[in-house]
């Protein structure tokens, strides 16, 4: 979700006050299919009018996301894993890759591995990388790696906060200690209620991205803990009264971190470090994201790395 200042010519929010941190990194990643066939119901039927998530948002990812500082992020994950090991990586698996922006960043040399949920998105990162192993997964089904295979596997741009179930997030985290190496580590990134509330919830906003029209309407449901984001793609010289030429619904759910700690735990992985916003620093309830990293809990307890 938000982190970084669009310019205001991209953007006019239509309730609520224009915000102040960006837009695009809660919907960045397609891991998950975004929910719509997770089993849990978002209120009504999608209906044929909505197509596949990222179908049509492929096309025009890399523009609408060039705000997101993947060089930075890249560089505080490779960072934290050597901290935490005290190892240098010699690769990285990238669980929701989308267009590979993020894996294109890590340090030269590493092997790079990639897996997501949109061959659309799949395609673009193919281009980009050429030389790293990409594979179309869910993160909610099996991962398509051995057992005890990934010293560094990474989940960015709130991609968990996709998997609407929590059972499905518990399965995810079954299947990443199950492929997690013994000193392994897993960092992921959730997205925090107040960026949703402060940054989505109730704002319809408007966008241009290669001369077509874009309107991005979020609404958050405190109850079911559902945010709902409907992204309306209008044809170039598109006017005001004309309907959408394609439609696309993104759903994601809040997490709480004793909720994932929990059910990271209940799959044999322990949390043993918490920042926020890509930053190294202790996390705040104000931050967009929170920055989580795991490992293989021992029944011993917590052991030193």
């Amino acid at each position: 979700m938000a982190s970084k200042k669009r310019s205001p010519a991209a953007i006019s929010a239509e309730s609520g006050p224009q915000r102040k941190s960006g837009i695009g990194q809660g919907l960045a990643r397609s891991g998950a299919q975004a929910g719509t066939d997770s089993g849990v119901s978002d209120g009504g039927h999608l209906g044929d009018e909505f197509r596949d998530p990222y179908s049509i948002f492929a096309e025009v990812y890399d523009e609408f996301m060039e705000h997101v500082p993947y060089a930075a992020w890249a560089h505080y994950l490779d960072r934290r894993y050597r901290a935490l090991t005290r190892r240098t990586p010699r690769s990285v698996v990238d669980l929701a890759c989308g267009t590979g922006q993020l894996l294109a960043h890590f340090p030269p040399g590493l092997q790079r591995s990639g897996m997501d949920g949109s061959r659309a998105m799949l395609e673009r990162a193919r281009r980009r990388l050429p030389d790293a192993r990409l594979y179309h997964g869910r993160l909610e089904r099996s991962l398509k790696f051995a057992d005890g295979s990934q010293p560094h596997l990474v989940s960015t741009h709130d991609s968990l906060n996709y998997l609407l179930d929590p059972e499905d997030l518990s399965r995810h985290f079954a299947e990443v200690r199950r492929v997690l190496a013994p000193d392994g580590i897993y960092s992921l990134d959730l997205v925090s209620l107040e960026n949703i509330l402060k940054n989505f919830d109730n704002q319809t906003l408007r966008h241009k991205v290669r001369g077509r029209g874009l309107v991005w309407k979020n609404e958050y449901d405190p109850k079911t803990r559902l945010m709902r984001s409907d992204l309306e793609f209008y044809d170039k010289g598109a006017r005001k009264s004309d309907p959408p030429a394609h439609t696309e619904r993104h759903l994601q759910r809040y997490y709480s971190i004793e909720e994932v700690r929990g059910l990271a735990r209940r799959a044999g992985l322990e949390v043993v470090l918490i920042e926020g916003d890509y930053e190294p620093r202790e996390h705040r309830p104000s931050d967009n994201f929170w920055n989580l990293h795991l490992r293989i809990e021992t029944s011993g307890g917590r052991r030193a790395i």
